[in-house]
């Protein structure tokens, strides 16, 4: 009975639609790695084989970023899907895309967007049991799009105010909530050994889950020919390479978000801005919570105000100003610069102006690099303290708008002949004498001015080398080691201030970390009894360990000598001794394979791992995916690697393929060529 209903639905979404695709016109070739090559005539059909082939290999992931986009991921999925259904409505994610899809988005792209929407629907009609909510169905073209809002907003941090707020508490955002981060180099040929310009696309991200990355190669015959990576329910490559140019992404840690609090009267109905008494207007986010078999309703107030959506908690109201609420153009503007041949074209695509936040690394084949620190930069008044809640009773502290586009921190072609970004502050991309003047900060009030204890390192790395060879290039990157100076060396020396003669059983352990060599190679012996020494001392602390790290809090003797006793304590209970090479302990799993993996946080290689029952730590992200793009004489040429493989799913040989070759600092050949891909595949056929 539901695919009966389900194809009904369809036919009427088609007749609505802007194309109806014929699938025998795609043909999808998987390479030996299961990767997907998508060949058809139109867009609109690669499209729909990129729909299709990912659906194969990850439909659940794309369900779960479809269904938060339409509020419907707690129905689904129960409580951990309530707060993004909230967000998705306080944010106003529905009424942006509702106003803005018909006038802001091109005719060809929408013919994109449906023809992506009729594969997954197609694919729910075939596998209804794999559909996690039936009632969410048929996808929309609209539904996409909000997935993309969703998932921008979201990178901003404005879902962490709003969890503070819900748990009675007021604070400022700190660098500790961030996202895990990324980076990315790009070399021109005066600074490389064989006169190749190069790009390094290196995210950083969890390996599983909703945005974890897809790789994938879609090829048209109207011009699209884009190879990289994207998250699930996304239409198109999000980083990669074309034979003409490539990019990479970083999140950038900007202020984008303000919060007020407001003065109002005691039955919180009105509030006052300068003098003047305005009405505090009710809204409601509705959501239904999954609780066993059956789904329960629940209506959460929120305001609207004129700085922006507004909660209230025990300690008063709260309005939040975000920035990344103002646009629907990202899915479109990264298929412009999928498409984009040359760098003006590449340019005009950005100037779409659709990402609200992302740093954007770009290398091409004309030899030309840039780093685009891209964000959308309130206007902000000087006077106001913006690392503190405001004061929400005056129009003074108004966002006025937003900085323009051509005054965005941009690096082109420097003479030193590199770029990177680590997530740390634009000020901080190559080397000193070509790096932005710190004036921009007057202009740019929020600019991020944070480093990485990565981007120290980088700085270290890219010190008076001459010519790199590839190689050269990736030791750089898959460099584990700490900074001689940072903010994680500090941390570490403060948290290992204490007097071993009055503590003298923890001697051992304390000598073993005082000598550490602060590499983390998978026989290094103190690496992960560092990591895990810190988890300890943080527990303790009660923060966090990026929050303890980027502070500069010390802890007493009798809360270190806890940790480090702890800590020798675990691992002679599962170890038997001190002195155990990280790559014992820490271990990169997935199905039948257990392998050992170095990298621990914030090494410009990192890995950040879980700790297990057994005491050991299970890797669950950092690197995650990896391309090594190259122009030269004889075009482009590219290498990639997945942390697991191209499908999520375990019964697929796919499923955990590339893990040797991933923990070992291997790759695999990119294939472009159309001929040698369908010569090679391992299977070709259509969708349905």
């Amino acid at each position: 009975m539901f695919r009966f209903i389900l194809a009904v639905s369809l036919l009427a979404f088609t007749v609505h639609g802007y194309c109806q695709i014929n699938p025998q016109n795609i043909t999808i070739a998987r390479d030996l790695y299961g990767v997907p090559h998508i060949f058809g005539k139109t867009d609109a059909e690669v499209a729909y084989g990129l729909a299709w082939a990912h659906a194969e290999d990850d439909f659940r992931n794309i369900q779960e970023n479809l269904l938060a986009a339409k509020s419907m991921l707690g129905a689904a999925i129960g409580k951990d899907g309530l707060l993004f259904d909230f967000f998705v409505q306080y944010v106003g994610i529905d009424d942006l895309v509702e106003e803005h899809y018909d006038k802001d988005l091109s005719e060809d792209f929408k013919k994109v967007l449906s023809a992506y929407v009729q594969a997954l629907n197609r694919y729910a009609e075939l596998h209804p049991e794999e559909v996690l909510y039936k009632k969410a169905l048929p996808f929309t073209e609209k539904d996409v799009i909000k997935g993309y809002c969703t998932a921008l907003n979201l990178f901003s941090g404005a879902a962490l105010y709003l969890k503070d707020i819900f748990q009675n508490e007021i604070k400022r955002f700190e660098e500790n909530d961030l996202p895990t981060g990324s980076n990315a180099i790009a070399i021109k040929s005066s600074k490389s050994a064989d006169g190749k310009t190069y790009l390094v696309v290196n995210p950083h991200n969890s390996y599983e889950g909703r945005y974890s990355w897809y790789e994938a190669h879609t090829k048209s015959e109207e011009g699209t020919d884009m190879n990289g990576a994207l998250f699930a329910g996304g239409v198109t490559v999000f980083l990669g390479f074309n034979e003409n140019l490539s990019w990479a992404h970083t999140f950038n840690y900007h202020d984008l978000v303000d919060v007020y609090e407001l003065e109002t009267n005691k039955a919180r109905t009105k509030y006052k801005i300068d003098g003047e008494w305005l009405p505090l207007k009710k809204d409601f986010a509705k959501v239904k919570l999954k609780i066993g078999g059956i789904r329960i309703g629940i209506k959460r107030k929120f305001y609207q105000t004129i700085y922006g959506p507004a909660l209230a908690n025990k300690y008063g109201v709260y309005a939040t100003a975000i920035a990344t609420n103002r646009s629907i153009k990202a899915a479109e503007q990264w298929y412009r610069m999928g498409r984009a041949k040359n760098y003006d074209q590449y340019m005009e695509a950005l100037k779409t102006d659709g990402f609200p936040l992302l740093n954007i690394i770009y290398a091409d084949k004309e030899d030309n690099i840039m780093y685009l620190s891209q964000a959308h930069y309130p206007v902000r008044k000087p006077g106001f303290n913006y690392d503190h809640t405001l004061k929400g009773n005056t129009k003074a502290n108004l966002w006025d708008g937003f900085i323009p586009f051509e005054l965005r921190p941009l690096q082109y072609n420097p003479e030193c002949g590199y770029l990177f970004n680590a997530n740390n502050s634009p000020l901080n991309a190559t080397c000193d004498e070509n790096d932005l003047d710190k004036s921009i900060c007057k202009t740019i009030i929020g600019l991020q001015t944070i480093e990485t204890n990565r981007s120290y390192r980088f700085n270290e790395l890219f010190e008076n080398t001459d010519k790199l060879t590839l190689e050269d290039i990736k030791r750089i990157k898959y460099d584990v080691h700490y900074p001689s100076s940072g903010y994680v060396i500090e941390g570490m020396y403060r948290a290992l201030k204490i007097d071993t003669s009055a503590f003298k059983d923890i001697a051992d352990i304390w000598n073993l970390l005082n000598s550490w060599n602060k590499s983390a190679d998978v026989n290094n012996t103190s690496a992960m009894l560092f990591i895990h020494y810190a988890d300890q001392l943080v527990k303790i602390l009660g923060m966090d360990t990026r929050e303890y790290f980027t502070a500069t809090y010390q802890p007493t003797e009798r809360q270190i000598y806890a940790a480090l006793k702890n800590t020798k304590e675990h691992y002679l209970k599962n170890f038997g001794k001190l002195e155990v090479p990280l790559g014992e302990i820490q271990r990169h799993i997935r199905g039948d394979k257990d392998l050992p993996i170095d990298g621990i946080t914030e090494v410009p290689a990192p890995t950040h791992s879980k700790l297990m029952k057994n005491g050991k730590y299970k890797a669950t992200g950092g690197d995650s995916f990896i391309q090594f793009v190259a122009y030269g004489p004889e075009g482009v040429t590219a290498e990639s690697v997945h942390a697991y493989g191209s499908s999520a799913r375990p019964h697929s040989k796919h499923y955990n393929d590339q893990m040797e070759l991933f923990v070992n600092k291997k790759t695999k050949r990119v294939l472009t060529d159309k001929e040698e891909i369908l010569k090679t595949a391992e299977k070709i056929y259509h969708p349905q």
